[in-house]
């Protein structure tokens, strides 16, 4: 992947937006995983996944800070600072991408 920090540019600008389905559509591959150690789950496909982003934004998001970031030519790896109405969010992420769209997501948030 060239140029990772752009990449989560836009999935934070339609995070922020709520837009959710361009998000979906521009970002993630249609057969993706997602696994997440700290939240114990598995979803599987992109309805699996809007329906979690879904729910994600509803405790409002106020900002979004990118930390490091680390790439490969098909990995990102990042952490991130998100404050939400309820608080603070620290997390940290890997993507392994397929045809340039999430084909595995790893998240962990604290």
């Amino acid at each position: 992947m060239k140029n990772a920090r752009k990449f989560l540019e836009k999935r934070f600008d339609y995070i922020l937006s709520k837009d959710i389905d361009r998000l979906m559509k521009e970002q993630y591959h249609d057969d993706v995983v997602m696994l997440s150690l700290d939240r114990k789950i598995k979803l599987e496909g992109k309805s699996a996944i809007k329906q979690a982003f879904e729910k994600f934004i509803e405790d409002e998001i106020e900002s979004v800070k990118v930390g490091d970031v680390m790439e490969t030519e098909d990995v990102i790896y990042f952490s991130a600072t998100i404050n939400r109405r309820s608080g603070v969010l620290h997390a940290q992420e890997a993507f392994y991408l397929k045809e340039g769209k999430i084909f595995r997501q790893f998240s962990h948030e604290e």
